[in-house]
């Protein structure tokens, strides 16, 4: 195997695996120098605690019709 494709190979595995975490190595490795504001070290520090997405349905009985909406592709079980 040559070494392009087997650094290409690693990087896939280890994206699939973490690539929140993958990118960051990257990030470390390619941008080694660059001065980082306290404010982007602390909000780096915020997102790897918490989160990127949080998603709350109060319910998912609904009768409108709304265009943005993914009610009609919703599989679950209806109901409060």
């Amino acid at each position: 195997m040559k070494p392009l494709e087997r650094i290409l190979k690693t990087l896939a595995v280890r994206f699939a695996e973490s690539p929140r975490e993958t990118l960051a190595e990257l990030g470390r490795r390619f941008l080694p120098g660059r001065n980082v504001s306290p404010q982007v070290l602390r909000l780096q520090e915020v997102t790897r605690q918490t989160p990127l997405i949080l998603q709350i349905e109060t319910t998912n009985v609904c009768n409108a019709r709304c265009v943005f909406c993914a009610y009609p592709k919703i599989l679950r079980e209806r109901g409060s």
